[in-house]
């Protein structure tokens, strides 16, 4: 653990699930590098989409795979007291938490309704990543990755400001309304470097 990271206080102690590397001469080639243990965390592989030719799971070798392991890192390294300016300001997380991956999806353009009076050009396809393994919800984001982990790390006691989670909490949010039941609510940690919720 390096000698940088600061006390939690709080139901766990996140250092029980992590381990730090640094590099010697940490550069955004050499990052410095964070593992989670292997057995830690809430992913499921079963909710995978099928792989077909508009869904491909990315290996970790991947140019993309590695940047949103970048963001990643280097979001939750700031977040557990890790990250230092001058001897580590680069990090990637070694893997993804266990069950999660990464996939690329590809949109394809919407079919123009036959007959239209003034037709549009026919639209690009696109190309986005997610990460599936979450709660059924995707991942939209490193940066939402970075804090579904760093929930999970921290012991899980607030809502999960992750995009996959905000989805989650709202439609169980309203179907405790539904009930007559009021939502439960708690405040969020402050994201690395910004002072304010997110």
């Amino acid at each position: 653990m390096a000698a940088s990271a600061q006390p939690y206080k709080g139901p766990l102690d996140p250092r029980e699930h992590f381990t730090v590397t640094l590099q010697k001469h940490c550069t955004k080639e050499r990052p410095s590098i964070l593992t989670v243990d292997p057995t830690f965390g809430d992913g499921l592989t079963h909710r995978w989409p099928q792989e077909d030719q508009d869904m491909t799971l990315l290996k970790p070798e991947h140019e993309k795979h590695v940047l949103w392991r970048r963001t990643a890192g280097d979001w939750l390294a700031k977040d557990l007291g890790v990250w230092d300016e001058h001897s580590a300001p680069h990090w990637i997380l070694e893997t993804l938490p266990m069950n999660y991956a990464l996939f690329e999806q590809v949109t394809h353009p919407k079919a123009e309704k036959p007959g239209a009076v003034n037709p549009k050009p026919a639209g690009k396809l696109r190309l986005d990543r997610f990460i599936f393994g979450h709660n059924g919800r995707k991942i939209r984001s490193a940066l939402s990755l970075g804090k579904h982990l760093s929930w999970l790390l921290h012991g899980s006691h607030e809502l999960c400001t992750c995009d996959g989670c905000k989805i989650v909490s709202k439609a169980g949010a309203a179907a405790a309304v539904a009930m007559g039941l009021s939502p439960i609510t708690a405040p969020t940690r402050a994201s690395p470097g910004t002072g304010k919720g997110s």
